[in-house]
């Protein structure tokens, strides 16, 4: 897909806006890489998996860190088909196509007799937790009360397999607007993330202050979010830190994006993957 197909509807500042996205021209959608059914031996919970659209299509592995680390918590998952969880739909003021993309969701989860369905992106999370009230069916209503984070499955649901080998790194972590104001979740990824050894966990000021992304905006106001980023991104070279965690596919764009803008030299990751990393160093 090219990324000027995305871009079309913001015309203005296209060159700029371009680099703000990944690259997202090579490799295949993560769901294509995947059986729809990952088991494991003994499994001690199953789950479906909601991996929403920015993990589909441009951060995939994120989504091999979320199986890699479930499988080593030996939990089952399945990968139930489903479609955007509406969010750009609704944020544009299209509310019929928002309440079309829930009600395919909600009927393509029937065939799973599952607990949990869990998501990696906190955008995500607060679509599919609205959809009882939206929809307002009871499948509907039965699908928002299984949506759990990931970061707060890992934490609450289950006793966490914790990594053997260190893994010596400085993290600072970045609150996603729609995690701590939407979903109140802030303790859950920063517990992982201190459950890792060796790890080093430096907070930064300004941690709950939005990234300039906000769903489309910095598309649409790309300079003004630029100034925004800019604020943040003094904050993380303060800490020192050599990577910036953060739960939301979003805000890892954003700040990816200004890394790179800015020659900075952090990496910019999902929580799950330092996680997922450190299993791996471990071994198996």
């Amino acid at each position: 897909m090219r990324k000027s197909r995305i871009l079309k509807p913001f015309p203005s500042n296209l060159e700029a806006k371009e680099k703000l996205l990944p690259d997202i021209q090579g490799g295949r959608p993560f769901r294509q890489e995947v059986s729809q059914r990952i088991p494991v031996e003994n499994p001690q919970r199953r789950v479906a998996y909601f991996t929403g659209c920015m993990t589909n299509y441009v951060f995939q592995n994120t989504g091999r860190s979320v199986l890699n680390v479930l499988k080593e918590n030996k939990v089952e998952v399945f990968i139930p088909e489903q479609v955007c969880c509406g969010v750009p739909a609704e944020a544009s003021g299209d509310e019929e196509t928002m309440l079309h993309l829930a009600a395919e969701n909600v009927k393509n989860s029937q065939n799973y007799r599952l607990t949990r369905l869990l998501r990696d992106c906190p955008s995500c999370g607060v679509a599919l937790q609205e959809y009882g009230e939206k929809l307002g069916t009871e499948e509907a209503k039965a699908f928002s009360s299984k949506v759990k984070d990931i970061t707060q499955f890992l934490i609450q649901d289950i006793e966490l397999k914790i990594p053997k080998n260190n893994v010596p790194v400085t993290v600072t972590y970045h609150d996603p607007c729609h995690a701590i104001r939407g979903l109140k979740i802030q303790k859950e990824p920063r517990e992982l993330l201190k459950k890792i050894p060796g790890l080093s966990l430096k907070e930064m000021n300004g941690t709950t202050q939005c990234c300039g992304s906000a769903g489309s905006f910095n598309l649409s106001y790309y300079q003004l979010s630029m100034q925004i980023l800019d604020k943040k991104l003094n904050n993380i070279r303060d800490t020192g830190a050599e990577v910036v965690a953060t739960a939301c596919p979003a805000c890892e764009m954003q700040i990816g994006h200004g890394v790179r803008k800015n020659q900075l030299t952090q990496k910019v990751m999902h929580p799950i993957e330092l996680l997922s990393q450190a299993y791996l160093i471990g071994g198996k």
